[in-house]
């Protein structure tokens, strides 16, 4: 997933997160508490294996669980969109 506004000083000059640990440790928390928190469906991918509707019934629909998130060590950007 992306995660918009990391802060510059976290950031090399080629694009790695210089507090890669910080980061992966404050995302595993986070995915903890989701998961721990009674009720709540924890985070899944949700997709489709057929062109079909998606029912609820349909197991080929069915959400495909999220067991970890893995934080990559370059970032992406996020372009503004140019007016003219």
């Amino acid at each position: 997933m992306y995660i918009p506004g990391i802060p510059e000083g976290d950031v090399s000059q080629v694009g790695g997160i210089t507090t890669l640990a910080g980061w992966q440790t404050a995302l595993t928390a986070f995915w903890n508490r989701v998961v721990a928190t009674p009720g709540v469906l924890g985070p899944v991918v949700l997709h489709s294996t057929s062109p079909a509707i998606p029912t609820i019934t349909d197991p080929r629909l069915a959400p495909d669980p999220i067991t970890t998130f893995q934080v990559d060590g370059v970032i992406a950007t996020q372009r503004r969109r140019l007016r003219r």
